[in-house]
């Protein structure tokens, strides 16, 4: 009895744990954890992408891609970002979709990106996003600013950021569900700038107002803009002329787009190759 009775009076000991220690990421202000991690290269970004979400949403801001960027370009040689596009096939009996004529249209659904730096031997294979077959059929030209590449496609916009492998979809635009006419004509026109004045990254895309091929808008999209009000905005003035339906406008010093005009749309006083507007 006597020794079931100590048994039960016998007390359990307590351990008692410390609270978390704060962590690196928790002491130092946000802003030099910017200026840290704006000056490391790529390959360690990837990897403290996953020290914590604080981090990871740092390093996938736009802004800090730019920043970032422009640290790396100041230390390394000049170079040139490529990206091969994968012709599977063409198709000749039947037109094309978006009728591009004898454009090829049947591409490879994995989008690859290598980098070539002045005074090397071989480029460098930086990322490689495959999309599921039939995703999509046709590849418009690239436009690239700041790093960022956007793919225009016969289905979606894709923007990717081959430095930090990262790709997002854009949402389908408003504008009269890209097609005009009885022969459902698809408008791919679509570009990628920087807003110098707030300094964030915009996609334009260009679609048919109506039946008539020469009514064209414009809708503005803003990378990494979250909240209420958020997706795409139609412009305020329509484009002068009508853009070509798959020519990617051109970037010039980051926030000037130069579109294709459609000289077969209007062929009124317009030279026989298609000029910019």
């Amino acid at each position: 009895m006597d020794v079931k009775t100590r048994s039960r009076n016998r007390k359990r000991k307590r351990t008692v744990v410390p609270p978390a220690a704060a962590t690196v990421p928790d002491l130092l202000p946000e802003e030099i954890v910017v200026e840290i991690l704006a000056r490391l290269p790529v390959k360690s970004l990837l990897r403290f992408k996953s020290v914590c979400r604080g981090w990871r949403a740092i390093i996938s801001e736009p802004s800090f891609i730019r920043t970032q960027l422009q640290c790396s370009a100041s230390k390394q040689e000049p170079s040139i970002l490529i990206s091969p596009h994968t012709l599977l096939g063409r198709c000749d009996i039947q037109p094309p979709v978006g009728g591009l004529g004898d454009w090829p249209n049947n591409f490879s659904t994995q989008i690859s990106f290598y980098q070539w730096q002045r005074g090397a031997s071989i480029a460098r294979f930086m990322d490689a996003t495959a999309f599921p077959a039939n995703e999509f059929h046709l590849v418009c030209h690239l436009a690239h600013c700041d790093g960022l590449v956007l793919a225009p496609t016969d289905t979606n916009l894709y923007l990717f950021n081959p430095a930090t492998r990262d790709t997002i979809t854009l949402p389908d635009g408003h504008g009269d569900n890209h097609h005009h006419g009885t022969e459902m004509e698809a408008c791919y026109a679509a570009g990628l700038g920087l807003d110098p004045v707030t300094r964030k990254y915009k996609v334009v895309r260009a679609f048919y107002r109506s039946m008539d091929p020469i009514r064209m808008g414009m809708e503005v999209f803003t990378v990494g803009e979250t909240g209420a009000g958020c997706g795409w905005r139609e412009t305020v003035t329509d484009p002068p002329y009508p853009v070509s339906r798959w020519l990617t406008a051109f970037t010039v010093n980051g926030g000037y787009l130069f579109w294709y005009m459609d000289r077969f749309r209007y062929p009124n006083d317009s030279p026989w190759w298609p000029p910019l507007v």
